[in-house]
C-alpha cells in the first residue's frame, strides 16, 4: 500500500513538472524573455510597418494618449507583467491596478 502511494506521488510529481511550468515562466528568465520578446515582434510585425491604416483612420499621430484596459465580466488576470515589459520596450508609462492572478 505504502508503495502505490509513493508511486503514485512521485508520478504526480512527473507530470506536474512536464505539464504545470509556470514557476519559469518569468520575465526574470532569459529563455522565456527571449520567446516572449520574439512572438511579440510577430504579433505586431504588421502595426510596426510604416503607415499604419488604423492610427491613420483614427487620427492617433502626434498628441499624447492614454487608454485604460477594462474588463467587461469578473475573472483572473494573467500576463500584465508581459504586457508593462512590452509597453515599456516602446517607451510608454504604463502602471497595474492589478496583478497577474487577481
Amino acid at each position: 500500500m505504502k508503495q502505490d502511494a509513493a508511486a503514485s506521488a512521485e508520478r504526480a510529481q512527473r507530470v506536474k513538472e512536464a505539464l504545470f511550468r509556470g514557476a519559469s515562466l518569468t520575465l526574470g528568465n532569459p529563455d522565456y524573455l527571449r520567446t516572449l520578446g520574439s512572438v511579440i515582434e510577430l504579433f505586431l510585425g504588421v502595426d510596426l510597418s510604416a503607415g499604419d491604416l488604423t492610427v491613420e483612420a483614427m487620427g492617433l499621430d502626434g498628441a499624447p494618449k492614454s487608454a485604460a484596459l477594462v474588463a467587461r465580466e469578473a475573472g483572473v488576470a494573467a500576463g500584465l507583467e508581459e504586457l508593462v515589459h512590452v509597453m515599456r520596450g516602446f517607451r510608454l508609462e504604463a502602471a497595474l491596478e492589478k496583478n497577474d492572478g487577481q
